[in-house]
């Protein structure tokens, strides 16, 4: 909190991979109660981007990778629901 992000050490910056600015901003208008809905949307959004695939490739050589995010609420947003994700997708079964 408080770092700029050009301060900010990072391998990978991965802007193409967040929420789309519509679902967010959906999503924002009533975060605890849309939280179920967002997750689905989010997974869809994840499932269906054109980048996500790349994104996962370059994650599976590291052994430690560390989500950074800005929210305010740590139980209701879009790093915990990509966290979940990139585990399933990094599962060592789903490495073929």
């Amino acid at each position: 909190r408080g770092i700029r992000k050009g301060a900010l050490p990072y391998d990978l910056w991965a802007k193409d991979i967040t929420p789309s600015p519509a679902l967010r901003q959906w999503f924002h208008e009533d975060p605890v109660q849309r939280w179920p809905e967002f997750e689905q949307r989010y997974r869809i959004e994840l499932d269906t981007a054109p980048t996500t695939d790349a994104f996962v490739d370059q994650l599976k050589d590291h052994k430690t990778i560390t989500l950074l995010y800005a929210s305010k609420d740590a139980v209701h947003n879009h790093a915990l629901i990509l966290q979940d994700y990139l585990t399933q997708r990094l599962r060592p079964e789903n490495n073929h």
